[in-house]
């Protein structure tokens, strides 16, 4: 998941967003997006239709989102 937390930091600030705007238009809490985020943590993993929604809203693909790209 280390990747996955990378490589969503990298997709959200491009996107120029903060942590709590991400977090508010996946409609999660703060906290839960700062624990998505959080390197190495494994204290939350996103759901796979979480990880789509992540992955619509920053206009990634979910290979970019796991570092296969």
């Amino acid at each position: 998941m280390k990747t996955f937390s990378i490589q969503l930091k990298k997709a959200r600030l491009k996107n120029n967003m903060t942590q709590k705007e991400a977090a508010s238009a996946l409609g999660i809490s703060l906290v839960t997006y700062q624990h998505y985020e959080a390197l190495g943590s494994g204290r939350r993993t996103p759901r796979p239709a979480m990880i789509l929604k992540i992955a619509e809203l920053f206009e990634v693909d979910t290979d970019f989102l796991f570092g296969k790209r």
